[in-house]
């Protein structure tokens, strides 16, 4: 699994965000873990999934850049929206894929 340089993680996950990183690089199940990634897709910008589905390795065979951490739904749909306005606010769009991409370059 890889993961964006930059990598945004829910209000709930802050304090322990190291260690559920590693948890996840290391393919262990993290119960209560939404993961924002980059689509596979190049028409497509990001998906949400439960993490225990990404720890599947037949499921997805190559591993996507997780972009976002949340412990639940709801959060990672505020992570989302938190993705969006930066995207907006630094390209006048909402091209997040672009952003995503971009950023990550920089580091």
């Amino acid at each position: 699994m890889k993961f964006y340089k930059n990598v945004y993680v829910g209000n709930s996950l802050k304090a322990r965000r190291e260690k559920v990183i590693e948890k996840l690089k290391k393919g262990k199940v993290q119960f209560s873990c939404y993961l924002i990634v980059l689509s596979s897709n190049p028409r497509e910008q990001l998906e949400c999934y439960d993490s225990i589905l990404l720890l599947q390795k037949k499921w997805m065979p190559e591993p996507p850049l997780v972009v976002g951490i949340a412990s639940s739904y709801v959060e990672s749909l505020e992570l989302i929206k938190q993705i969006t306005e930066e995207a907006y606010l630094r390209y006048g769009e909402a091209d997040l894929r672009k952003y995503i991409l971009e950023t990550q370059r920089e580091f």
